[in-house]
């Protein structure tokens, strides 16, 4: 069940194999829900990760990723949801999603709510690397 080549091809930065614990909430209220969820860690990378969820996601929703360790958040990383596919053997979703900067911390370096506004228009997410706006990977 690992990505396709052609995912790979696209990919600047090779994603791990993991087990692990994980939990989920939007960023923003009109999201999904509202509250934790939890889900399974496949694999990560420098630049996203991939979960199991018992429920599908929003392609292109916001949500802060807690992964888990010994019971203790170890991280919390917003995220992007960029595919959600269904496993047809056992009705639960695989969820590939971006890391990316927080709007908040964005506003607080000075970027304007005009600006993310339009990124967010225009397909465009924020680089998880640096603070530039770059093109979305369809």
């Amino acid at each position: 069940m690992g990505q396709s080549a052609e995912s790979n091809e696209r990919r600047r930065y090779d994603r791990h194999t993991i087990r692990g614990e994980a939990r989920i909430e939007p960023l923003r209220e009109s999201d999904d829900f509202v509250g934790l969820k939890d889900v399974y860690l496949l694999d990560i990378g420098r630049t996203g990760v991939r979960f199991l969820s018992s429920e599908p996601l929003t392609r292109n929703s916001h949500w802060r990723l807690r992964i888990v360790h010994r019971g203790h958040a170890l991280a919390m990383v917003p995220i992007l949801v960029r595919y959600v596919e269904r496993q047809a053997e056992s009705g639960s979703y695989h969820v590939g999603a971006q890391f990316m900067i927080e709007p908040a911390v964005l506003s607080q370096l000075g970027v304007s709510d005009y600006d993310l506004s339009r990124d967010q228009a225009e397909g465009r997410f924020l680089d998880p690397v640096g603070t530039c706006a770059v093109p979305s990977e369809a």
